[in-house]
């Protein structure tokens, strides 16, 4: 009988630690495809771009710029962090399937953004020049109100093309 209870006490380990183990795998697995994608859009004029993501070309208020579409919560995740640059005319567009009060962070970034928020392709709300922040980000910028789109650009971009809130933005023409 002890035995038994032995032989019984080791499958129950076994089949407790395969379980851990295998837990353990699907917590890590978006860590690893962040971190081993090191493909680089060829022919790209984003810069640095460690994941391809869809490209198009969006208007705002007549001024056309080039678009990266982060449109999966990993790709929104990650965003533009990491990168050492963005070229002047290029922006990253946040795609999210939901109207929502929305909030973003610098985290990791290493240059300065304007960031600005969306709803039913209008301007609603400018966070413009703000600063990068490492990986515990302390300031965070919100919508001021329900938002489907997010648009990062480069730190000024907004002054410099009289960028503001009300102005009308095209639906991205996707590459």
């Amino acid at each position: 009988m002890v035995y038994y209870k032995k032989k019984i006490f080791l499958i129950l380990l076994l089949f407790i630690v395969i379980s851990g183990l295998i837990s353990l795998s699907f917590i890590l697995y978006p860590i690893s495809v962040a971190s081993n994608s090191s493909q680089k859009l060829s022919g790209s004029s984003f810069s640095n771009n460690p994941v391809q993501l869809e490209t198009g070309v969006l208007n705002i208020d007549g001024q056309e710029l080039k678009i990266e579409i982060a449109s999966t919560d990993s790709d929104q995740y990650r965003g533009l962090s990491n990168r050492d640059s963005l070229c002047s005319g290029c922006g990253m567009l946040f795609d999210f399937s939901d109207y929502d009060k929305l909030a973003f962070v610098m985290r990791d970034m290493r240059f300065p953004l304007d960031i600005i928020f969306i709803n039913n392709n209008k301007v609603i709300n400018i966070a413009a020049n703000l600063a990068p922040e490492g990986n515990k980000p302390k300031n965070i910028y919100y919508s001021n109100g329900k938002a489907n789109r997010v648009l990062e650009v480069n730190s000024g971009y907004c002054e410099k093309n009289g960028i503001k809130v009300g102005d009308n933005i095209s639906e991205p023409l996707i590459n």
